[in-house]
């Protein structure tokens, strides 16, 4: 009785037409927005993909926002196409209130782990950090590691410590 079920249920099967064959749908690209691009050679904090350039020491920030606080040593990666009359510029803030106290703050910018430059802060308040970059000190067409080092951060009464401010930085042509 179990031998005729099951020759049965294999000749019900095995009656069924195969079915059709169809091509391959057509292939379109996603609309979800423009194809990611490679890193910049400077990087604006209010770009939708700065998550992509930040390495360390950043905290986080909502998406869109045009500054950004970092910890004692900020580091992120930016890219550049040219070595040869290039400019390292970083555009942020020592807030009075959390800083004033502090100061002087120094701040030491380095390229692929050698030291660019340092300079020291005596008051709180907006800066821009600007120096000529020796082309040796860079990689063309490349991930360039920019780290930002404070000698001094301000610790918030619930740990969190905080560096300094940025708003924008990277590598433009000098002018």
């Amino acid at each position: 009785m179990k031998f005729a079920v099951v020759a049965i249920a294999l000749m019900i099967t095995g009656c069924t037409p195969l079915p059709d064959s169809y091509p391959v749908p057509e292939q379109r690209p996603t609309s979800h927005g423009p194809d990611p691009e490679g890193l910049q050679a400077f990087l604006v904090f209010d770009n939708p993909r700065t998550p992509a350039y930040l390495i360390s020491d950043f905290l986080d920030a909502p998406p869109g926002q045009s500054w950004r606080w970092t910890n004692s040593k900020p580091t992120l990666r930016l890219n550049t196409a040219a070595t040869d009359n290039i400019r390292f510029r970083a555009r942020g803030a020592f807030p009075h209130q959390s800083h004033q106290s502090l100061m002087p703050v120094t701040l030491s910018v380095l390229l692929n782990g050698k030291l660019l430059g340092r300079t020291t802060y005596k008051a709180a308040g907006d800066f821009v950090f600007q120096k000529d970059v020796a082309p040796e000190l860079l990689q063309t067409n490349g991930e360039n590691e920019v780290r930002l080092e404070l000698d001094k951060v301000f610790v918030a009464t619930d740990g969190v410590k905080l560096g300094m401010i940025l708003a924008e930085l990277g590598f433009e042509k000098r002018k």
